[in-house]
């Protein structure tokens, strides 16, 4: 709006310094034809150009109210969404309630026994997939007989030392919920003063990895299932009588471990 009257004063400005220079040089047009010539020529430049600012400051309101007309139409679609999330669920609960206090005859039932159906098809629809989470363990480890729950993970293990003072570990992940564990990876972590004796079988230094890390990647573990077996060499300091390593994980469906627990375990070294 500001720009627009500043326009309109520019404009009359430039009128004005018209007529004064025309009227300086009065003398110099001596017939009446080219004065008003001159006159209306001025006049009607000044009327278009008015008219063509006033059509701008029309167009951009125009345009400014289309903008914030779209604006509130998105807010009210996202608002609508989330609404109608909730009425759905609201609306079949309450026909449900209602059905039930009249239920009087076998069709009246059977609307009930659908709406029930369609009420927890609902909630089902609209509730968060369930996610699965990993657990660390030592082999052997004792499977369930198929059908039964899993039995608990290994997270302590005593062994001797190799000759050279590195330790064999045998291990594994479980996944011991419900859910299946999908495109994942697993990065095998060793204590800060330990080292690989060699490169454990199937893991790979990724780019990023540090030299106590070592990543392999899953397509998927099975719920209730435990994944392949793995092993790692490790060579503790001399010092250490024990230590403990782990493995952590991301996948697509998995719960984020947010420590150590549950994906770590504890190596005891026996002998002298």
């Amino acid at each position: 709006m500001l720009r627009n009257n500043i326009s309109y004063v520019l404009l009359l400005l430039t009128f004005i310094l018209s007529v004064l220079d025309f009227v300086k040089d009065w003398e110099e047009h001596k017939t009446s034809f080219r004065r008003w010539l001159f006159l209306i020529v001025t006049v009607a430049a000044t009327l278009l150009a008015a008219l063509s600012i006033r059509w701008t400051d029309q167009k951009d309101q125009e345009n400014q109210r289309e903008a914030r007309n779209d604006k509130a139409r998105l807010e009210g679609i996202i608002q609508g969404g989330q609404e109608t999330a909730s009425k759905a669920i609201g609306s079949l609960s309450d026909k449900v309630g209602r059905l039930e206090t009249e239920v009087k005859t076998a069709d009246l039932k059977k609307q009930v026994i659908d709406l029930q159906a369609e009420l927890k098809s609902t909630q089902k629809a609209l509730s968060p997939a369930p996610k699965a989470e990993l657990s660390f363990t030592f082999l052997p480890y004792q499977k369930a007989p198929l059908g039964q729950k899993l039995t608990a993970p290994i997270t302590e293990k005593t062994t001797s030392p190799n000759p050279d003072g590195s330790v064999h570990v045998d291990f594994t992940v479980l996944n011991l919920t419900s859910s299946d564990a999908l495109d994942g990876d697993l990065t095998l972590t060793i204590c800060n003063d330990c080292k690989f004796a060699k490169e454990p079988t199937l893991f790979t230094k990724l780019e990023g990895d540090t030299e106590k890390e070592r990543t392999v990647h899953f397509s998927q573990i099975l719920a209730k299932t435990q994944y392949v077996a793995m092993s790692a060499d490790i060579l503790p300091p001399l010092y250490l009588r024990n230590f403990s390593f782990g493995v952590m994980y991301r996948c697509r469906t998995c719960v984020l471990p947010t420590s150590g627990e549950g994906v770590e375990g504890t190596v005891h070294i026996s002998g002298p």
